[in-house]
């Protein structure tokens, strides 16, 4: 189905808008361009001018109904594209030539029932390995290359300062203190953390066999292949 070239022109005034005014990241913008994607899929690429309580009420049904590799999409997938396509609705109602047509009333019925927002937002049980399946893992790694001396490192790492895996592909070695296992994520430097936010935290020295991989890895870059901070 051709896309609607009015359509369009909005979606693209609302990501400027997004980005300039409101700083969203480009991730996020993402996130919500495929919101509103579906949005247009529901509607066959139907004016946004058009949006109506019955068009808000179908796309939450079509929504429910819809399946991603043969699983339903869960119910914190749903909420989140509905409370980007509400966003959208309610910034289109202030526009020219949406103003008339667009009702912020039809806009708030793009929500999920209480019961499921509960659900939705709920905190989720994440499982992890185990300690001795990560010392496994490091141990696996046999030492042929520099490569698997970064792995291991990594891996390590990773463990001992459970920082977010952006963070620490982003960390500069200047940020990592050997003397004091204290690590400096600031944004300024480089270092992708959680919404940009600069925070400080340490490595815990609970395994020593661990702790030496990355140690062992920090001086050989610094002191062999002379990297800088």
């Amino acid at each position: 189905m051709r896309t609607s070239v009015k359509n369009e022109k909005a979606k693209r005034k609302y990501f400027r808008w997004l980005q300039g005014a409101q700083g969203f990241s480009k991730a996020t913008i993402m996130a919500i361009q495929k919101a509103i994607w579906l949005y247009e899929d529901y509607s066959i690429f139907s004016d946004f001018a058009t949006f109506s309580q019955k068009k808000a009420m179908g796309f939450k049904d079509w929504l429910g109904d819809r399946r991603h590799r043969n699983k339903p999409i869960s119910v914190t997938t749903q909420y989140h594209y509905l409370r980007h396509l509400h966003n959208f609705f309610t910034w289109l109602s202030d526009q020219p030539g949406y103003k008339s047509r667009i009702s912020l009333d039809n806009a708030s019925y793009l929500c999920l029932e209480k019961k499921k927002v509960r659900e939705a937002l709920a905190p989720k049980r994440v499982d992890f390995p185990s300690l001795d399946y990560v010392i496994k893992l490091v141990n696996s790694i046999k030492i042929r290359t520099v490569i698997d001396r970064r792995d291991r490192a990594l891996i390590a790492f990773l463990l001992l300062s459970g920082m977010r895996d952006k963070a620490i592909c982003t960390l500069p070695i200047g940020c990592f203190y050997p003397e004091t296992l204290e690590i400096n994520q600031d944004p300024s430097s480089g270092v992708e953390t959680k919404f940009g936010k600069a925070n400080t935290s340490f490595l815990l020295n609970f395994n020593k066999a661990l702790l030496t991989c990355v140690l062992d890895w920090t001086e050989y870059l610094k002191m062999e292949r002379l990297f800088g901070s």
